[in-house]
């Protein structure tokens, strides 16, 4: 979500940090546990990503989400609100996770938030274009 949607009112500076491309998902999560210290001091941090993201199953716009989307999606949801951390650090063995993710770039911001954050709170659930999952979770 563009931080103009978030805050349309608001000069808000932004510190954007790209993520080591060779780290494990336990090093991410870790990462994000030493950034939780800034929360204290009123700081937002922010995993900008996707629950899903293959596009080359790429569909029209408003698509129904097929069920490999949906066992994924419905599994990190489960696991996010369930605080299960160490099947999140497996994430890769997830019904369908290899063809909602090709790659993991976009599903890693995910465990850095996480990281750094408390319990999760499903803020949104959507779907674009059948196979983008635009789920948003803010952690306690």
């Amino acid at each position: 979500m563009p931080l103009s949607l978030l805050f349309p009112d608001a000069n808000v500076p932004v510190v954007s940090l790209s993520l080591p491309v060779r780290w494990s998902n336990a090093e991410l999560v870790a990462l994000g546990e030493r950034l939780s210290a800034l929360r204290e001091e009123g700081i937002l941090v922010i995993g900008s990503g996707s629950l899903t993201h293959n596009l080359y199953e790429i569909m029209p716009l408003e698509s129904p989400m097929p069920a490999w989307v949906d066992a994924f999606a419905t599994w990190v949801s489960g696991r996010l609100i369930a605080n299960d951390r160490d099947a999140l650090l497996s994430w890769e063995r997830a019904p369908n996770a290899q063809k909602n993710h090709p790659t993991p770039e976009h599903f890693q911001p995910l465990l850095v938030a996480m990281g750094a954050g408390g319990e999760a709170i499903q803020l949104h659930h959507s779907v674009e274009h059948g196979v983008l999952a635009m789920d948003a979770y803010a952690f306690s």
